[in-house]
């Protein structure tokens, strides 16, 4: 099968969850090494600092979707013991959330078992393909899918001892189940036979893999806004990892040496002789590591915004280290994609619970599989911000906000997040994004600028 653009996109994100770093450093020297540097010029892998926002954010989005899922209808008990426990849904839906967000869509392949419970009704075990694997057509007619095929690389072993990599390739009909084996290269593999089997579901005319659709501007991954925010922290985190080892590792300079050092190379802590005059000095150099670690932090709060979460710093200052209640809130652009995923996966389950009253004997008439109505709560940023016109045109006041929004919340509480963005009005956000250079003049407060003219600003107008 010839790979598609959105497969590649898809091992990229995957790479990056799952934090394979020789494949993530691989990329990392794409974004920003000189490719006309030689393998011996470029940074070893171990200086290589790569950090876990891209999975811990992607991990928090997938754990605020809810999936606990109720039924309802005529066979609603059955559902709920044959489906949402006996075939553990939740755990299920999480592991297809997440897929959603590497990769738009989930594929679910469904095999019937019997109750281990009981025995006496079938459920599912509901194994996740990954979407990288899946090629899908659909009829052009209906938008219904005619066909799932899957391919993966595998490696198995001829006489014992002799490897060999090959092509594992599963075309899914309404009809029948085919099974290749092929070398890389396409040829057939003598010692390993295809197969073709009736799909254990044509009777009731439905495919063996369910197709969770998900939700990505433009039809990308959500997951992708998050890669370039993330090489970009690796770089930072990078740089400033190794300037606390140079730190903590002092360099000396030999001075009044007549020798030619040019073609010289030292490694750390190794020793040299001094001839005649010459002399150590140890220097240091100011790192600037304040300034990086802020831009650092800087960044982070970046990625999480972009992903649409409450940023770490505005968690800290609310809650310190406890953040049970932070994890639960949201920005409102991620509550919508979270709420058209939902929707999606209640039509992909609602085929699922058909077919399994189906198998256990049983029609389906009013049944359905509903998720919970309420979703996520707003974002406290932007909720704020929001607010902040309709205190100044005098429309709410402050009670209404907390009663609305954070009713939860103690006065302790209100205080933190008051003081953490009043003190964001003087926040030069180009101390941390654009130089590393402490600047002495900051920008006025939001106050100020809004009674100051832009000609003053600039100094055009005499005062």
């Amino acid at each position: 099968m010839r790979e598609k653009p959105i497969h590649k996109l898809i091992k990229q994100n995957k790479d990056m969850y799952n934090s394979d770093t020789s494949k993530r450093y691989e990329r990392f020297e794409e974004r920003f090494v000189d490719p006309k540097l030689s393998k011996e010029e470029r940074m070893p892998i171990d200086a290589y600092y790569p950090t876990q926002e891209f999975h811990d954010i992607i991990t928090e989005l997938s754990a605020q979707i809810p999936a606990e899922f109720s039924s309802t209808g005529k066979e609603s008990d059955f559902l709920r013991l044959s489906l949402i426990e006996g075939s553990h849904l939740k755990e299920v839906l999480h592991k297809v959330y997440t897929e959603n967000l590497l990769g738009v869509n989930a594929y679910v392949f469904l095999r019937p078992k019997l109750s281990s419970d009981t025995n006496k009704f079938v459920v599912f075990d509901m194994d996740i393909i990954p979407a990288e694997n899946v090629w899908v057509e659909y009829d052009i007619f209906t938008d219904e899918i005619k066909k799932i095929t899957t391919q993966e690389r595998r490696i198995t072993y001829i006489n014992g001892d002799e490897e060999i990599k090959y092509l594992y390739t599963r075309v899914y009909t309404k009809e029948t189940i085919e099974t290749f084996f092929r070398h890389t290269t396409g040829e057939r593999i003598a010692e390993m036979v295809d197969k073709k089997e009736d799909n254990p579901f044509a009777t009731y005319n439905m495919l063996p893999i369910v197709e969770f659709k998900g939700y990505s501007e433009n039809e990308y991954p959500l997951a992708s806004k998050l890669v370039e925010p993330q090489l970009q922290l690796d770089n930072l985190n990078t740089n400033v990892e190794n300037l606390i080892n140079m730190h903590s590792n002092p360099v000396y300079v030999i001075e009044n040496t007549m020798r030619d050092w040019s073609d010289a190379t030292f490694g750390a802590g190794e020793v040299v002789g001094l001839e005649g005059e010459e002399k150590f000095k140890p220097t240091s150099a100011d790192m600037q590591l304040p300034s990086l670690d802020n831009h650092r932090n800087y960044k982070r709060d970046e990625m999480y915004k972009t992903g649409g979460l409450t940023t770490p710093s505005l968690r800290e200052k609310m809650f310190g280290t406890d953040s049970s209640k932070v994890t639960k809130v949201a920005s409102a652009e991620f509550v919508a994609t979270a709420r058209i995923i939902t929707a999606f996966a209640k039509r992909s389950l609602n085929r699922i619970a058909k077919l399994l009253l189906e198998l256990n004997g049983k029609q389906m008439t009013n049944e359905s599989l509903i998720p919970p109505i309420e979703v996520l709560p707003y974002d406290l940023e932007t909720v704020f911000n929001m607010s902040a016109v309709g205190l100044n045109l005098g429309l709410i006041d402050d009670n209404w906000i907390w009663s609305r929004y954070m009713p939860e919340l103690s006065d302790e509480e209100k205080d933190k997040i008051r003081e953490f963005f009043e003190s964001r009005q003087d926040l030069d956000v180009g101390e941390t994004n654009v130089s590393n250079v402490a600047k002495q003049n900051k920008p006025m407060g939001n106050k100020e600028q809004a009674n100051t003219s832009k000609e003053e600003r600039d100094g055009k107008v005499a005062k």
